[in-house]
């Protein structure tokens, strides 16, 4: 659909899901209000069923975007035609991003309504418990994906005979993203009616006079602390370092930047997508000043490299789902789910809700109990409001792809 905005051309708007799980949330809370606390288990069977349906189209997807971003980030390197302080810029974004998210997650993890949802006394630490419960499921998906990197790379340095390897790799990777984005259109309203039905019937429904009122209290409490991060930590991080480093450039270069990259952004919330962008992004470049040939160069370079609001998305939300463990258990899932976070933001997934797929994978990595309130009612959020905070990512990383981009060029980065 097609949607005219006067002083800001023709934008394109995804009618589904974007709108279509509105009223998907709106008659799963319905429904909520009809459903007794018994139909909890049923719909936490769907919940759990899907989430593994789904791992079956995640995993591949995720290794193929591996390998591709392995490949592609070499091929970047080679030519020589991006700056290597643009590249260096962005990654260290990524990194803050992930110790951020590691940090923040920890903080709220521990609060005490964090331990009132889960139920769960902190486990002693001992090596059994780091290294068989938790460890090595993580290790082995971090050294299979440390592997594909590292393949895709290696097919491009190896030149003529990594070629055939090369392509099949790209070739699997475009393919892995056309089924997941027609997927998502389907799934992203039927997920986020199970988890409104579910979420509604264990807070609201006719039998919540049985559950404490300080449950429904925490449960409150939780959905503020769960979402607001993933709201606006990657906003106020976009927008305040876009705004510092364009100041830097000059006192008229915010509000000259802003007044052509508006349109983009708008751009970015309609159709949630890095791929979709990137045309759009070349032009209001071309027209900021910056020569249409390194435009375009450099802003493919810099969407393959954008990606510190889903990196934050992945480390804040799996730190905050993980068990309650002792401090030294902590501090070594801290450090695993932050490689993790880094390895899994840099899958070449241009397709909407990339972070969620990527979050699906955290109930099999972590070894959660879906019997518990507290991951229960984190996934179930994640899932009602996911399109929205896919909406969020996307302009983050757009923003900061095009501020990337634009000081590369005016400062001869």
């Amino acid at each position: 659909m097609k949607l005219e905005r006067k002083g800001l051309g023709t934008l394109i708007l995804d009618l589904n899901p974007t709108l279509t799980v509105l009223p998907a949330l709106v008659l799963g809370l319905i429904f909520s209000a009809f459903s007794g606390i018994g139909y909890r288990f049923g719909l936490q069977g769907v919940l759990l069923g899907g989430l593994i349906l789904s791992l079956l189209a995640v995993f591949p997807t995720v290794a193929a975007g591996l390998f591709s971003t392995g490949a592609r980030r070499r091929q970047v390197r080679q030519d020589g035609r991006v700056p290597a302080k643009m590249l260096r810029f962005l990654d260290g974004l990524a990194y803050a991003a992930a110790f951020l998210g590691v940090l923040l997650g920890s903080l709220l993890n521990l609060s005490p309504a964090r331990k009132f949802l889960l139920h769960r006394a902190a486990a002693p630490f001992s090596y059994e418990t780091v290294f068989n419960f938790v460890s090595w499921p993580i290790l082995g998906l971090l050294f299979l994906g440390i592997v594909l990197y590292l393949a895709g790379s290696s097919a491009v340095l190896t030149k003529g005979e990594g070629t055939p390897v090369r392509t099949f790799g790209l070739s699997l990777c475009r393919v892995m993203q056309n089924v997941t984005e027609r997927l998502i259109p389907w799934l992203l309203p039927l997920a986020a009616f199970v988890a409104a039905w579910l979420f509604g019937t264990l807070l609201f429904g006719p039998d919540s006079q049985r559950v404490p009122v300080s449950f429904r209290f925490h449960g409150g409490l939780t959905f503020v602390k769960t979402i607001l991060p993933l709201v606006l930590v990657p906003l106020l991080g976009a927008f305040g370092t876009a705004y510092y480093l364009l100041r830097r450039c000059g006192r008229d270069c915010p509000d000259h930047f802003a007044g052509f990259f508006k349109r983009v952004l708008l751009q970015a919330a309609t159709c949630c997508s890095r791929g979709r962008c990137g045309q759009e992004i070349v032009h209001n470049l071309s027209r900021l000043g910056v020569r249409d040939e390194e435009a375009l160069v450099r802003t493919r370079a810099g969407l393959l490299w954008s990606s510190a609001a889903t990196t934050f998305y992945i480390a804040f939300v799996c730190t905050l789902l993980l068990p309650n463990f002792s401090l030294a258990v902590r501090v070594v899932l801290a450090v695993l789910v932050f490689c993790f976070s880094i390895l899994a933001g840099r899958a070449d997934l241009p397709v909407s809700s990339a972070g969620l797929m990527l979050v699906i994978l955290s109930p099999g990595l972590f070894h959660l109990n879906f019997s518990s309130f507290g991951v229960l009612g984190g996934l179930t959020l994640l899932f009602m409001l996911e399109r929205y905070l896919d909406i969020v990512r996307t302009v983050a990383n757009v923003l900061l792809t095009g501020v990337a981009v634009y000081l590369s060029d005016k400062l001869g980065w």
